[in-house]
């Protein structure tokens, strides 16, 4: 738990901030933080404070409707798992909300590693939120939405690169037993040309569609190779923001606008289904690509959503248009065996 010095003396941001009161470190109540949040009007924020890992922060803003929103039970749920027992990772999730005296919303909420809040209301940072306010007034549909994802992406470049402790320049997800890379850098404005200088081969690395993962190239097999072109033809302008290079281009980097390409719902189911299949072939071979492939709280949020799509509530739906279908049904009994 926070002290009460630690409390006074760490807030997030000043007056950079759009609406919404500086954050403090706090004891941590996922459901009580939701509750004060959807009360605001825009975006509001708050430091956990995590003593075995660093301080996290928690954002919540309104969001247009999301065919995968969470009820709000549910998203307490996630998130308080996520903050208890995951690893120092981003996570999201939308969820609804209905007040008493209102219609239902959505919202939006974001848990992002921030293990060196002390920085993140300086001069860097306030000039990027600013950019950010500007940029989402003239895009007022998407406002909440990109000014919330685009300042966790911040938060954590803002922890990942400003901090003097050289252990939190990493994400690390907790992967078991399995064999494989246990930290992820996030690739900014700020490190991606020295990445780039140091470490990039375009004969050794590529990067996954689906997921934005820069992974070696020997690791990729005959099956992601072959989900991989599918990707790439079914979003061309994914694929050649990849094959071209703009990915590490600052002028493409420096824009937010740039990130919003175009897509469908079948994107994220498409991940989602071959996530879980990354993650059944790590758990078979022991080993893994990627950290978040084997990270548990990535499954848990793929299992919820492929859920809610396959077992949509309320009786079947039935058309007389619709092809007759049936199951032979075959009763099996679990053998139990007796010494």
């Amino acid at each position: 738990m926070a002290s009460e010095k630690s409390a006074e003396t760490l807030p997030v941001w000043d007056d950079a901030s759009s609406t919404g009161e500086s954050a403090l470190l706090v004891p941590v109540d996922i459901k009580r933080l939701l509750l004060e949040a959807v009360k605001e009007d825009g975006l509001s924020r708050t430091v956990l404070d995590r003593p075995t890992r660093g301080p996290s922060v928690l954002l919540v803003c309104p969001t247009t409707k999301s065919e995968r929103s969470l009820t709000f039970d549910r998203a307490v749920e996630y998130l308080t798992e996520a903050f208890d027992n995951g690893e120092n990772a981003f996570v999201d999730c939308t969820f609804e909300y209905i007040p008493e005296t209102a219609e239902r919303r959505v919202y939006l909420a974001v848990l992002a590693p921030c293990t060196a809040p002390d920085i993140l209301h300086g001069n860097a940072i306030r000039k990027l939120v600013r950019q950010l306010a500007k940029f989402s007034a003239v895009h007022k549909k998407w406002t909440y939405a990109l000014l919330a994802l685009v300042a966790a992406l911040l938060l954590t470049a803002a922890t990942l690169f400003y901090s003097t402790r050289p252990d939190t320049r990493l994400i690390q997800y907790n992967v078991g037993d399995s064999i494989g890379p246990k930290y992820t850098a996030l690739l900014t404005p700020e490190n991606v040309t020295e990445w780039v200088e140091k470490h990039y081969d375009p004969e050794k690395w590529f990067i996954r569609i689906d997921d934005q993962a820069l992974v070696p190239i020997e690791l990729m097999d005959e099956q992601e190779w072959r989900y991989q072109e599918y990707l790439a033809k079914r979003y061309p302008e994914k694929a050649e923001l990849r094959d071209s290079g703009m990915w590490y281009n600052l002028d493409f980097l420096s824009d937010p606008n740039n990130y919003m390409l175009p897509t469908d719902k079948e994107f994220h189911r498409g991940h989602c289904i071959r996530a879980l299949r990354r993650y059944w072939q790590a758990k078979e071979t022991g080993r893994h690509v990627c950290p978040w492939d084997i990270d548990y709280l990535h499954m848990r949020h793929c299992f919820s959503m492929l859920e809610e799509l396959m077992f949509p509530p309320g009786p079947r739906a039935v058309n007389q248009s619709d092809v007759p279908l049936s199951l032979s049904w075959r009763t099996k009994s679990v053998s139990i065996l007796y010494v």
